[in-house]
């Protein structure tokens, strides 16, 4: 029944979008329109607009999904002067998402780990007691170097989550 559905949404998805689900195909109607076509938007940002770039053509869901990235990252604030040299000597501390790890595998729900990058990663207390395993059963300097590539950015902690997956 869920596929009949799903499949039916994909049909009505389509034909808001007058047939056109190749970004190529959606390219070349902007260019003789002017305009993206039915279901589509152009995701450049207003100075991009304004700069003339050429269009970044999504769908509408795809679209939606860019406007909430993009939130997020506004919502990050530029540190100061003094902030940005206290977050360069920081960097150099790695224990802040272990210690997100070994409370997010202590507790009985869900939790969320924040990276530097500003990145919000929910982590059930498995998955993290998975991870802080992994992590521990590696070298002193092999274990420094994972936990710093995990803290950057959410690609770098997919990455190592499915090394420590495959390792159990």
């Amino acid at each position: 029944v869920k596929g009949g559905e799903e499949e039916e949404k994909e049909k009505k998805a389509k034909t808001k979008r007058a047939g056109i689900e190749d970004v190529k195909d959606a390219e070349e109607y902007f260019d003789n329109n002017d305009e993206a076509p039915p279901g589509w938007r152009d995701a450049r940002t207003q100075k991009q607009k304004d700069d003339e770039e050429n269009p970044i053509l999504m769908t509408r869901t795809d679209y939606a999904k860019e406007l909430l990235r993009r939130k997020r990252v506004k919502k990050k604030k530029k540190p100061t002067e003094t902030e940005s040299k206290v977050l360069k000597f920081g960097e150099f501390i790695s224990e802040g998402v272990m210690n997100d790890l070994l409370k997010a595998g202590k507790s009985k729900k869900d939790s969320e780990i924040s990276l530097d990058d500003g990145a919000d990663i929910p982590i059930d207390p498995l998955t993290s007691q998975i991870l802080v395993k992994y992590i521990e059963g590696l070298s002193s300097s092999e274990k420094n170097r994972t936990i710093q590539q995990i803290q950057r950015t959410e690609r770098a902690f997919m990455k190592v989550l499915g090394k420590a997956h495959e390792n159990t």
